[in-house]
């Protein structure tokens, strides 16, 4: 899947989901941080790193990867 078609997946699943602002800015981060890598796979960034670039708690930012998604120690990989 390429960048355009990950965004408009995107937007078709908010559709059904209802994401918050949050979620979607979190989101669009990891994709743009994913797109700007070379889409290296897994890419690696504490919580703590995420949350100033997307200016959100970090507390928020690892109780929603941490739970949501399955990560471990306090990183997204």
């Amino acid at each position: 899947m390429n960048y355009i078609e990950l965004i408009n997946n995107f937007w078709k699943a908010d559709l059904e989901f209802s994401f918050t602002g949050n979620e979607t800015k979190l989101y669009m981060f990891l994709l743009h941080t994913s797109n700007s890598l070379g889409w290296q796979n897994p890419f690696r960034l504490s919580y703590r790193q995420i949350a100033i670039r997307v200016n959100l708690e970090t507390g928020w930012v690892d109780r929603f990867l941490g739970g949501e998604a399955g990560m471990s120690e306090g990183y997204w990989e």
